[in-house]
């Protein structure tokens, strides 16, 4: 009678969660005080400093306005939490005599603990998230099952490299998008590593990471191992988080469910939050996935939903969408609490960092989010540009010059705004007057319809008194009425 109650009082809860209750005005980040927005921001920021994830996770304040489950965001926390044993650690446990032993004994017992122990639920998926695409995964858990080939969590390791790299490999477009090489590479990995999950559940039905991870195999490959994962994973883990996101996921319209099929998904979450809190952060799914999937840019239904759980793919949208709005206390906040959160997902980051430079005016937190990712994407023209321009507030023209020049090349995403401020940068040094020359000269010749491009050329020849000048002064002022016609279009004709 307990889980028949139990899935009564979360499907009852369905409707509220699809209609979730307006939101409050005078929350920080939307009509506050300056005095709470200031207050709210200088928590961001100190906790935002911390290095270690789980504890600069912990210091966020929590998004204003919510309605999130007790415990919710504690629970997403903790799963930023460094695994119990890295790559290198595993490996040189493996180097002993005893080692594969050892680590037999230390998995089990992680196990035991995401069933047991409330602080290490969902760990072990944590442990073995370690086991992606990379070539150092590939190695270790090679040679972990040579060690223990009968071992379930080897087994394991090595199913999830194969896996995570056939997703690599097949990319995030649409199955009609990915070239079928592609496709029949993932194939090819995923059917190495099904055998292998399959074995590791029947030695040890309770590791749910390998039930998970067939259901996620399933759901691209194959409805019937998808439906046989799912009915051998509600019996061993009805309450982890990944699994409940997993199933929400399935339900979703695109791969094959439905509205209503979301709704009871959620639902199932729901009614369980109070035995795993991290569920709640699940809730704002199916409220927001219209909003996310129809093509709109209103932020408010999906802030709606994230406000019901701390949705990491809804929050960086509604953040983006404030960001589009010239909202950018609101994008501040949903930015934030999705860096908090997924504080290794770049185009947060990124988005962030755009509002914290051209709207908070906070050169140095701007600066902390953009330079890891520049670091780790040096060709990423996005990113140099953003670096280049706080570069050239923090150091001047000449500093910025290099990561301007960068932005010029790699993918060329912003090659034209970045040539613009590059050739900007000579102009108030007389002594550098050939190179203004020189740069805007190219910078006509490539972007002959920009009227910034002219207006550079113009200022450059009107200093040198060359008779071209009124020529550029003419071309600035025709492609100038251009533009403003297109800004005052919404066609853009």
């Amino acid at each position: 009678m307990t889980g028949i109650r139990i899935v009564a009082a979360g499907l009852a809860l369905a409707a509220s969660l699809v209609h979730p209750p307006a939101h409050a005005q005078g929350d920080a980040g939307n009509g506050s005080s300056p005095e709470q927005w200031a207050q709210y921001v200088a928590q961001m920021r100190a906790a935002d400093a911390i290095e270690n994830p789980e504890a600069r996770c912990r210091a966020y304040p929590d998004l204003p306005g919510n309605h999130w489950r007790p415990g919710t965001a504690a629970g997403l926390c903790a799963l930023l939490r460094a695994p119990a044993w890295s790559l290198d650690e595993i490996d040189r446990l493996l180097g002993d005599k005893d080692g594969a032993a050892e680590l037999e004994r230390r998995f089990a017992g992680l196990l035991k603990a995401h069933y047991s122990d409330k602080a290490q639920r969902e760990q072990i998926f944590v442990e073995f998230n370690l086991f992606d695409a990379s070539d150092r995964a590939a190695q270790v858990a090679q040679r972990w099952l040579k060690a223990a080939p009968d071992s379930p969590f080897a087994q394991t390791a090595m199913a999830a490299h194969y896996e995570r790299l056939g997703w690599r490999i097949r990319g995030n477009d649409s199955a009609a998008s990915t070239p079928r090489n592609a496709m029949d590479r993932m194939s090819a990995l995923f059917d190495k590593a099904v055998p292998l999950y399959e074995r590791a559940l029947e030695t040890q039905p309770r590791l749910s990471v390998a039930c998970r991870n067939l259901h996620r195999i399933g759901r691209q490959s194959s409805h019937v191992l998808e439906a046989r994962a799912d009915a051998a994973c509600r019996k061993v883990d009805p309450d982890s988080y990944y699994l409940s996101s997993e199933w929400i996921r399935a339900a979703e319209p695109r791969w094959g469910g439905s509205e209503e099929q979301m709704r009871q998904a959620v639902a199932y979450a729901a009614a369980r939050t109070d035995r795993n809190p991290t569920l709640g952060a699940l809730l704002g799914e199916a409220a927001g996935y219209g909003p996310l999937t129809e093509g709109g840019d209103d932020p408010e239904a999906l802030a709606s939903a994230v406000r019901m759980g701390p949705s990491l793919m809804l929050g960086y949208e509604a953040g983006r969408r404030y960001e589009r709005h010239d909202q950018w206390q609101q994008a501040l906040s949903f930015l934030s609490q999705n860096s908090r959160f997924a504080p290794k997902h770049e185009e947060t980051r990124y988005a962030r960092a755009r509002v914290l430079f051209y709207d908070m005016k906070d050169v140095e937190w701007a600066r902390r989010d953009i330079l890891p990712l520049l670091e780790s994407n040096p060709d990423d023209s996005r990113y140099a540009f953003l670096f280049a321009q706080i570069t050239r507030r923090r150091q001047g023209e000449r500093a910025a010059r290099p990561y301007y020049l960068r932005a010029m090349g790699g993918d060329g995403e912003m090659r034209e705004p970045a040539m613009e401020k590059y050739c900007a940068s000579f102009a108030d040094s007389p002594d550098e007057a050939a190179e203004a020359d020189t740069c805007t000269r190219m910078l006509v010749a490539e972007f002959p319809t920009s009227s910034e491009a002219w207006a550079q050329r113009h200022n450059v020849l009107h200093q040198a008194k060359s008779p071209e000048a009124p020529y550029a002064m003419e071309q600035f002022k025709k492609y100038m009425g251009i533009e403003d016609a297109r800004s005052a279009t919404p066609s853009g004709k």
